[in-house]
């Protein structure tokens, strides 16, 4: 049997996990059927595949992935002005930008996002779009949330916000609750609005938008956003036998794979997990990854549950002790045991 740890932990992670010592064989295992209480068979991971690369699309709105009570995960796909803009009057709106560029245009200033930034609208500030060949994540979230990283670059009070813009006569939409545009209870709030007033707000607003990014990160979670019961942040894994497991007490992980690839081993199941996935790992459940490269992913950690609006596009797979030898071989990092 394969010796591992676990590391069990609680949110919001400033108490020291417990360690446990694990045979990998017996963690990965069905329960042992004697007489008494019957135990429930948990359903395996599943993963939701949206590929990375641009595909020409009509003008749709974002995909709602996940949604739960402290918050909503979508995707989005832009080449074109989003046609309205959009003010959220009980939550903030953040954004990692996954490829292309994306002008983002508020009331407290206008900047230019590219792969890799990452962005807070603070509740309540009117925003719009412009993207071109890019995809990006949104995060709603219970405001107020905080930045944790130092900007490296701020919006600006400018107008044009980009070249060819002119001002115009705009729908102004007002949503609570993460309520869909179009839809939702309570349902949105439109009106028509003066868009060169909207952008002239940041010239009296001395508010910023602030953008960060992580580059240049140690290997670990680097938190980029704090809130009551839930936190962002990118992980940046180096090559890795997996044999350090994590079990949260009282939260789920939610992932998006940015970069790379690796197995993702749970009481759950063997999942592969390429760069466009996302997938959950519910509270409770022991897990781990092990990958040949390094790879980068965003993670949600939350202390309510989320769920998931997609198809699944794969299911994870039952562990077996001989593929995971396998793989840890193919990974090239020592499998001695770790000291504790």
């Amino acid at each position: 049997m394969t010796r591992v740890r676990e590391f069990l932990d609680v949110f919001p992670f400033d108490e020291p996990p417990r360690v446990l010592d694990r045979e990998e064989d017996l963690l990965l295992s069905q329960p042992i059927q004697r007489p008494g209480p019957r135990f429930p068979e948990l359903p395996p991971l599943e993963a939701i595949h949206i590929g990375q690369e641009y595909v020409p699309l009509e003008f749709a709105l974002p995909r709602t992935v996940y949604r739960g009570r402290l918050g909503k995960v979508e995707w989005q796909q832009m080449d074109f002005r989003q046609p309205m803009y959009h003010r959220n009057l009980d939550v903030d709106e953040l954004s990692y930008q996954i490829r292309g560029d994306r002008t983002l245009m508020t009331e407290i200033g206008s900047v230019e996002l590219t792969a890799g930034d990452l962005c807070r609208i603070p509740v309540g500030v009117c925003h719009d779009n412009f993207g071109r060949q890019e995809s990006h994540l949104l995060f709603y979230v219970p405001a107020p949330s905080a930045d944790v990283l130092t900007a490296v670059k701020y919006g600006e009070a400018r107008i044009p916000p980009y070249d060819g813009w002119e001002p115009a006569i705009v729908n102004e939409v007002n949503t609570v609750h993460m309520a869909d545009v179009t839809g939702g209870e309570p349902p949105a709030v439109a009106h028509p609005s003066d868009e060169n007033l909207i952008l002239r707000t940041a010239v009296e607003d001395s508010a910023r938008l602030a953008v960060m990014r992580v580059d240049e990160a140690a290997p670990g979670t680097t938190w980029i956003w704090k809130t009551t019961g839930l936190w962002i942040g990118i992980v940046d894994q180096p090559p890795t036998a997996g044999l350090d497991y994590r079990r949260h007490r009282d939260c789920e992980e939610v992932h998006y794979q940015i970069s790379g690839r690796r197995t993702l081993v749970s009481q759950r199941g063997v999942i592969d997990i390429e760069p466009g996935d996302f997938v959950s790992v519910p509270a409770g459940t022991a897990f781990t990854s092990i990958a040949d490269d390094a790879n980068r992913y965003v993670v949600v950690v939350a202390t309510a549950p989320f769920d998931c609006l997609q198809e699944p596009t794969k299911k994870a797979r039952l562990a077996e002790p001989a593929e995971l030898a396998a793989l840890r071989d193919r990974s090239h990092v020592s499998t001695d045991p770790q000291p504790g």
